[in-house]
């Protein structure tokens, strides 16, 4: 009997045991069902798959239109794929069954035999992208979290009456599956929102993706690059993607819904590796496999039809976690850990200020500060879209308070000016706007609740305190901010965070099209830290004070003004507004559509 047909009948046979074994849940168990965070819904739309005037026909464009459909804003983890095996204790993957997976060694790939998911060949935690399992494995794994979430399998897995293994799919269902490589490729070049970028995302590669070139020979944790368009992740680098589909030369025809051939000997794999070149990180790049072959550069992600609930829900066995992003049983606000990509700034003394500068920026002065780390891009829509969605949080803006917007040469409030409606035409990679510090400092803390640190804002309905000993997520202090803009230890002594031409590093008025930009699609500054000069505001820590000649080791600027620094000027605003040691400061419950945040902790 064919070693694959023994593994999937073993496996399907666990499966349909395991959930025959789950106990009768009532009507409000069946309601409290695990669900899969980070699923994004892409709109439907037509674009062109491929290459324009390509001689290959392995990626001649073609014209494609495609339904809208959900797929997951990451690879899925070590950590969901760990609950999935544990709750159907006994099941193996392909590769652990038959010792058939592949690693990189020594500059080729080998076979080695005790290879997994779970030893990959290098060092990961549960926060990175699952390897080692096969288009069968992946599946398997669609199937299972169909059934437990109440959704209709999309495949149907059967052995033929001459012992031939069969696999069916009725992509008509809701359930879990993998995306269509039309799908993959609609929302890797972001949908309706592409755009068009030379990689996924961004044409700065380093920005988005994992590769040779920065990976270590590696995967790393999801969600540590930027997104694309649509607020999805690593769909260039970390890990190549399984697809629905089997391989096929493109054909010229348009197509609606194309879904590969009925047969084949491939399936479609897509997006590149950690161990990848740079061509091969491209939206258009097709790569393929047998749907039994596994390696260390190989995962996948999950999508979904838009379709309507048949089925009920199961619920794991007891002890045992249900899936979900980040982390195994990982729910709710656990959903935002790792979400936010952080690069370490070693402590060290710098001259703060400028004494050729404007008023409020002088005397310059020495200032001593603590290794700390910050994130390397502004907050963005998506960031703060997800942490709406998980807490339920309703802005200072949106609860009546609004926010300004420059019209005909002047400011004007905007009762219904909030985040969500900034009066400026965003991607969910731009920075968010219209946030004022309560807003950033409730973001702050439940990042640091979903990563286990010490929140450091205690926030009533009338008072706002803040320990800044404790290890959570916060506003960075002025000082921490103006040091990690000036490149740390490494600083060149730029104007500008980065450079000391701001068309390098910066949106500002003379390049940003009267709008803000994705994050990461301008230089970093010496630290690698991106968009410290223009795009928008940064809240700081601090209240405004005017600064004094003395020496100091972590300075927090206090006054009885409530007004907050803001660093870094904005997409709005000319060259002088961008410098490094530029201050402004404006009342604490006051936003406009060019104030944003980034937010740094303790190491």
């Amino acid at each position: 009997m064919d070693r694959h047909f023994r593994h999937i009948l073993a496996g399907t046979m666990l499966i349909l045991i395991a959930l025959c074994n789950l106990p009768a849940q009532s009507s409000s168990a069946q309601t409290a069902a695990p669900v899969v965070k980070g699923m994004v819904l892409v709109e439907g739309g037509s674009f062109k798959m491929g290459v324009r005037n390509s001689t290959n026909t392995d990626e001649a464009a073609h014209d494609v239109t495609v339904s809208s459909f959900y797929i997951c804003d990451h690879e899925v983890t070590v950590g969901e794929f760990r609950a999935y095996m544990e709750d159907l204790a006994g099941l193996k993957t392909e590769a652990e069954y038959d010792g058939s997976g592949y690693v990189f060694r020594d500059g080729t790939w080998v076979k080695d035999a005790q290879a997994s998911w779970k030893n990959p060949g290098f060092a990961q935690t549960d926060e990175h992208p699952v390897t080692m399992v096969t288009w069968m494995d992946a599946i398997e794994y669609c199937n299972y979290l169909s059934i437990m979430e109440g959704l209709d399998p999309v495949y149907d897995i059967d052995i033929s009456l001459d012992l031939k293994l069969e696999v069916k799919a009725d992509l008509s269902k809701n359930g879990y599956r993998l995306p269509t490589e039309a799908e993959w490729e609609f929302a890797a070049r972001g949908g309706i929102l592409s755009k068009q970028y030379t990689y996924i995302g961004s044409n700065n590669m380093d920005a988005v993706s994992w590769f040779k070139k920065n990976s270590g020979d590696t995967t790393n944790p999801v969600r540590q690059k930027m997104p694309n368009e649509l607020g999805l992740y690593d769909m260039g680098g970390n890990v190549y993607e399984w697809c629905h589909d089997w391989y096929e030369p493109y054909k010229a025809e348009p197509a609606k819904d194309p879904a590969g051939p009925v047969s084949g000997k491939y399936r479609v794999l897509r997006g590149g590796s950690w161990n990848s070149l740079p061509n091969e990180l491209r939206p258009t790049t097709r790569a393929q496999g047998s749907p039994h072959y596994a390696a260390s550069n190989i995962g996948f992600r999950l999508a979904r039809s838009c379709g309507t609930v048949t089925a009920q829900p199961q619920t794991p066995k007891a002890g045992s976690a249900a899936p979900g992003p980040g982390s195994a049983g990982s729910a709710g606000i656990a959903s935002l850990k790792g979400m936010v990509p952080m690069t370490r700034v070693e402590g060290g003394t710098f001259v703060m200020g400028s004494d050729s500068g404007e008023a409020n920026e002088k005397p310059a002065h020495t200032v001593t500060v603590s290794t700390f780390l910050i994130g390397t891009y502004e907050i963005t829509v998506a960031q703060f879209a997800k942490f709406v969605e998980v807490t339920g949080y309703v802005t200072v803006a949106e609860k009546g308070r609004g926010g300004y917007v420059y019209e005909n040469g002047k400011w004007v409030l905007k009762k219904d000016a909030t985040w969500r409606k900034p009066y400026l035409v965003q991607t969910p990679q731009d920075p968010v706007v219209l946030i004022c510090p309560e807003d950033a400092m409730h973001f702050c803390n439940a990042l640091s609740e979903a990563e286990g640190l010490d929140p450091v804002y205690r926030i009533t309905e009338s008072t706002i305190s803040a320990d800044l000993s404790k290890n959570g997520y916060r506003l960075p202090t002025e000082a921490e901010w103006e040091f990690a803009a000036r490149g740390g230890l490494k600083s060149k002594g730029f104007l500008y965070a980065g450079s000391s031409d701001l068309s390098e590093v910066g949106w500002y008025s003379a390049n940003s099209n009267k709008s803000t930009q994705p994050v990461g699609t301008r230089k970093p500054n010496e630290l690698g830290i991106y968009d410290m000069s223009g795009n928008v505001w940064e809240w700081c820590q601090d209240r405004y004070a005017p600064y004094t000649t003395e020496a100091q080791i972590n300075p927090l600027g206090w006054s009885q003004e409530h007004k907050k620094v803001l660093r870094g000027g904005a997409w709005i605003l000319g060259p002088s507004y961008a410098r490094v040691y530029k201050r402004l400061s404006e009342e604490d419950d006051v936003t406009d559509y060019t104030f944003g945040f980034r937010i740094v902790r303790r190491p």
